[in-house]
């Protein structure tokens, strides 16, 4: 079995169309981190979204995916949902 380190794993990508980040300060999580969840859900690509606020206080949507636990909902993973102008 073979070990694959995609931390020096490279690939090119060509960019299309330009882009404005959506949220200048975007939510970020550590993995284990409390989450203020709000209620909101949303489909998108046939995947659900959960706003959330981290312990500093940042918000932006997440996947449901990286949540866990409900007493406080915590982040599965390490998360950010920064986007590249």
């Amino acid at each position: 079995m073979s070990r694959i380190d995609h931390a020096s794993e490279r690939f090119a990508c060509v960019v299309i169309e330009a882009w404005t980040a959506s949220y200048p300060d975007p939510i970020d999580l550590a993995k284990g981190e409390p989450i203020a969840l709000d209620g909101r859900r949303d489909i998108w690509d046939g995947h659900a979204w959960l706003w959330a606020k981290n312990q500093a206080g940042k918000e932006g949507w997440i996947p449901d995916s990286l949540v866990a636990g409900v007493d406080p909902p915590r982040a599965t993973d390490a998360y950010t949902a920064m986007e590249l102008t």
